[in-house]
């Protein structure tokens, strides 16, 4: 999708807290997004635990790492603090843990604008081997704050790859404010592409609105374990 676009790639600057440094309005919209979903803080009625995502990785990286981050595209993605608190993570090389970069989907401001990368950082659970290109499960377990916050952890790998799991990022569909803006724009309005896999859409999971413009995530809520997938292997 970016390759037919034509447009290079641009990470944005929000992650797992929620921090943008470009508007109030995507700070907020994101701080409420990861509450909603991923939050380890915190919150009157805390998301379910063992409710999954998936996501593809696009970094590895080590906790303890004295950068404190890793270089990607260009941009430096600082580890979040939120992150490593909610999940009792170190940064000690003796007690540190792997640490992947995941994306959900690509988002755009208009025709002309970069188009930029929805990404998080996880931890990654002891025992799973990973590299660039993997789909993935993350799980919410409790966090390390109490019994109502949460920690993303991910948990096991789905696919090798996209392709192999017949996964790809689909465009949103135009709609409301967003048609609006691409009808009266010379060069197009905002858009997004999402990580989608109709294998697990048939298992019963699910689209969850995640980001800008019609983005979404995939999600498997509680209820039936494990969760459908291609890898039959016992959970953790």
């Amino acid at each position: 999708m970016v390759a037919a676009l034509g447009i290079a790639a641009t990470t944005n600057r929000l992650f797992y807290s929620g921090h943008s440094e470009r508007t109030g309005m995507n700070r907020n919209l994101f701080a409420a997004i990861i509450t909603a979903m991923l939050g380890a803080c915190a919150t009157a009625t805390p998301v379910p635990e063992h409710t999954l995502f998936v996501g593809e990785v696009v970094a590895i990286a080590e906790s303890h790492s004295s950068d404190g981050g890793l270089d990607y595209q260009g941009e430096f993605l600082h580890f979040p603090k939120e992150l490593f608190e909610a999940c009792g993570v170190s940064r000690a090389a003796d007690r540190g843990v792997g640490l992947a970069l995941l994306r959900y989907s690509y988002y755009w401001h208009n025709g002309g604008a970069p188009v930029r990368e929805n990404l998080r950082w996880y931890p990654i659970r002891s025992g799973v081997e990973l590299s660039p290109g993997n789909l993935v499960e993350i799980d919410l377990t409790v966090g390390a704050q109490g019994p109502d916050s949460r920690c993303p952890w991910v948990s096991r790998k789905l696919a090798e790859d996209l392709a192999s799991a017949g996964c790809q990022y689909l465009s949103a569909p135009q709609g409301g404010i967003r048609q609006t803006l691409s009808l009266i724009s010379q060069i197009g309005g905002p858009g997004s592409a999402s990580l989608d896999c109709p294998a697990l859409l048939d298992a019963g999971w699910r689209r969850q609105a995640f980001g800008l413009y019609g983005s979404h995530a995939l999600v498997w809520n509680p209820g039936a374990s494990p969760a459908p997938t291609s890898d039959t292997s016992p959970r953790p």
